[in-house]
């Protein structure tokens, strides 16, 4: 099938028999850039690269496909990603003569659509970026397997320890792979199904690559991992404060500030706009409290059981055993007594 032969060509980084699986009579700058992706693919580190249809099409015209591939030492599973490809057909022959969006179905985007790519792996991690990040890259890459070590510590369940880390160069590239304008870095991932997640990346904005620190890297990098070891517990009803305050909990690491907090959980909008530096801090020292009073591996208790859906009144009884009145009480108490 057509595509099965341009996906082995991709893969393969062969730029010429890429050529002639695209439709003659496509646009140069179409042309031009498959041909510039594929190259760029050459330096990461595929184990599979597929493109999957529903049902075979026996017109020509646009349909939904999906991108299915696995980074070597990234994936246990394989990432799925839609696109919109247009095929043709001179006489006997198919080609391929674009990709698209269309209303509901967006064309994905990944690293080798901006540029060459570039990795750095381990057995368990994989960081890509451009050429230009090679300094940043290696940073990463130096400090992803203790971070790994510290997140899987602190978190329960069967994570598998497998991290694929994406270093954007600017901001159009951050946007397409999944980032949120003024945000250090985001995890994405394909929707789950089964129980199990696939495609679950970091992806770590430019801003964030060029202005931070070592530390603050590392809190960043700590920050992300607890959402990818932790996906599958949670569910679309989760609460903000729970993912956000549970992972920079872990993050931190008791080094971060504690302000007075009123003894009310920072709702979901908070988390966005001025205030949401002052939520996230909020949301996180909920996490310190129980970690301080409520006994060995609570934090992690507390979170499995509200990420899990409990209401946080059952949660509260059966980690501290307080109600949740007492709770938001001795929280609000307790921030007082460890303000820093």
């Amino acid at each position: 099938m057509l595509v099965d032969r341009l996906a082995a060509a991709e893969k393969a980084a062969d730029s010429d028999s890429v050529r002639g699986f695209l439709d003659p009579e496509a646009s140069t700058a179409f042309i031009e850039g498959e041909v510039a992706r594929t190259q760029n693919l050459a330096g990461v580190p595929l184990e599979s690269w597929h493109y999957r249809f529903d049902a075979v099409p026996d017109v020509p015209g646009s349909v939904a496909a999906v991108l299915e591939y696995k980074i070597r030492g990234g994936d246990r599973l394989p990432a799925r990603r839609p696109l919109v490809m247009t095929l043709t057909r001179h006489g006997d022959l198919w080609f391929v003569k674009g990709f698209a969006d269309s209303p509901g179905a967006r064309t994905y985007r990944g690293p080798w659509d901006f540029g060459p790519t570039a990795a750095t792996a381990t057995d368990t991690t994989v960081v890509l970026s451009h050429p230009v990040d090679d300094a940043l890259r290696g940073r990463v890459a130096e400090q992803l397997p203790a971070a790994v070590t510290d997140v899987a510590r602190a978190t329960s369940g069967d994570w598998q320890q497998n991290v694929v880390v994406w270093l954007t160069s600017s901001d159009a590239e951050y946007s397409a792979l999944g980032g949120a304008q003024g945000t250090a870095a985001a995890t994405v991932s394909d929707d789950m199904a089964d129980g199990q997640v696939s495609g679950q990346r970091i992806v770590v904005s430019p801003a964030a690559a060029t202005r931070l620190g070592r530390d603050e890297l590392d809190v960043v990098l700590r920050h992300e991992l607890v959402h990818v070891a932790t996906r599958a517990r949670t569910n679309p009803g989760t609460p903000i404060w729970v993912t956000e305050g549970f992972a920079d909990f872990v993050a931190y690491r008791d080094r971060g500030p504690i302000e007075e907090q009123s003894g009310d959980l920072p709702v979901d909008a908070a988390f966005s706009g001025p205030q949401a530096n002052r939520a996230y801090a909020s949301a996180r020292t909920v996490f310190d409290f129980v970690d301080d009073r409520c006994g060995v591996g609570s934090a992690a208790r507390f979170y499995d059981l509200l990420a899990g859906g409990a209401v946080p009144d059952a949660a509260t009884r059966e980690v501290c055993a307080l109600d949740a009145a007492e709770f938001r009480q001795s929280w609000h108490e307790w921030t007082i007594t460890h303000a820093r």
